[in-house]
């Protein structure tokens, strides 16, 4: 699925698939779903801005800067 989103200034979009825990895993070194269950117990919202990046990625690498920082 893609949507197309306005974040902060500018049109984002983002693309989910069954690729995504893949990606996040190969990006950050971390599970995905592990991430989630702790960002649920946690309240936080680093797991958030890491899948909104990985999924921006995705969408389009050209439209994604070249770290989560960035």
């Amino acid at each position: 699925m893609e949507k197309t989103m306005k974040i902060g200034d500018r049109e984002v979009t983002l693309r989910a698939t069954a690729a995504v825990p893949y990606l996040y895993r190969e990006e950050f070194g971390q599970d995905m779903l592990l991430d989630l269950a702790e960002a649920n117990s946690k309240g936080n919202t680093v797991l958030f801005t890491r899948l909104a990046y990985i999924m921006a990625k995705h969408a389009d690498k050209s439209q994604t800067p070249g770290g989560i920082v960035e």
